[in-house]
């Protein structure tokens, strides 16, 4: 067989794959990537301000989510460069939670973009206190599912939110993107 008749051969297989791929999807529907994840465990949707505000305008937002007997609060606010300072304060029974070492660091943060998958991997920022602080770089608007990972109790933890990100002038609504390697994407 000549490579051309091979290309075509590849090229029909590979259409059938995606023709097929399409077809489910289109049977499934979206998938909620969130739900299977502490089903009805208080998640709570924070959306920071209305779309196509300046980014130095944008109000800080705060949202809890309830996990293993801790209560997180997370908490966000833009500066005008479109970094983002989210901070997450841990308790239990209403008393402050220092967090143990977690891979390292007081924890771990994860955000996803629900619109691509994209994958932001940030580690804190020291502070000084017992608020858990990331400064994080989100490269556009939309929807994104953060997961804070801690260890505290002998165990570790993980509080998911879901976080909207308005589309600002200095936070453009783009497809796709590559993350820098200071932000660790992809890891």
């Amino acid at each position: 067989m000549n490579v051309a008749a091979k290309l075509a051969v590849y090229s029909l297989g590979l259409a059938a794959i995606f023709g097929a791929s399409a077809a489910a999807g289109a049977a499934l529907g979206p998938i909620d990537v969130g739900s299977a994840t502490h089903a009805g465990a208080g998640h709570s949707t924070a959306t920071a301000s209305p779309a196509m505000q300046p980014a130095a305008a944008v109000a800080a937002s705060t949202a809890e989510d309830h996990v293993d007997g801790y209560t997180v609060t997370r908490t966000a606010a833009a500066a005008s460069d479109g970094t983002w300072s989210i901070e997450f304060m841990v308790t239990r029974d209403g008393a402050m939670v220092t967090t143990d070492p977690y891979l390292g660091e007081a924890g771990q943060l994860v955000m996803i973009r629900e619109a691509d998958f994209a994958y932001l991997h940030a580690h804190p920022a020291p502070r000084g206190d017992n608020t858990v602080s990331f400064d994080a770089h989100l490269p556009s608007s939309g929807t994104y599912r953060l997961y804070f990972d801690f260890s505290a109790g002998g165990g570790v933890h993980t509080a998911a939110f879901v976080f909207d990100v308005p589309r600002t002038a200095t936070l453009p609504d783009v497809s796709g993107w590559t993350p820098s390697a200071d932000q660790h994407g992809g890891h």
